[in-house]
């Protein structure tokens, strides 16, 4: 909305610039039309650089909420709890160094014993 604003401001400086340029003609001072002329680009190239500031701006925004929405997504890694062999029990040492077997295994297991 604010973008489209200052389009028209741009539009309206041109007519006033020359509705100015011509009143100044009329009324034969000329050696004025520099000073509008000079307003007349302040006010154009003004605007543009706030229109172009504006349109980086909603870029950056929309990439700045992908880029939290892709860090939201990413789980943060856990810590690894480093657990000393000493401090286990037998059983769980025992566990830990049992091998375990899928059913296939345990099947082949027993066909090689028949």
């Amino acid at each position: 909305m604010l973008i489209l604003a200052l389009v028209l401001v741009i539009f309206f400086s041109n007519f006033i610039y020359s509705d100015v340029v011509n009143y100044l003609n009329l009324t034969s001072q000329t050696e004025l039309i520099k000073y509008a002329l000079i307003t007349k680009w302040v006010i154009v190239l003004s605007s543009l650089l706030v229109i172009v500031a504006l349109v980086f701006n909603i870029f950056n925004a929309k990439n700045s909420k992908k880029d939290e929405a892709i860090n939201a997504k990413i789980p943060e890694p856990k810590p690894k709890n480093n657990i000393k062999s000493s401090d286990l029990s037998e059983r769980e040492k025992s566990f830990l160094n049992k091998k375990i077997r899928s059913k296939t295994e345990i099947l082949m297991d027993k066909k090689s014993k028949d």
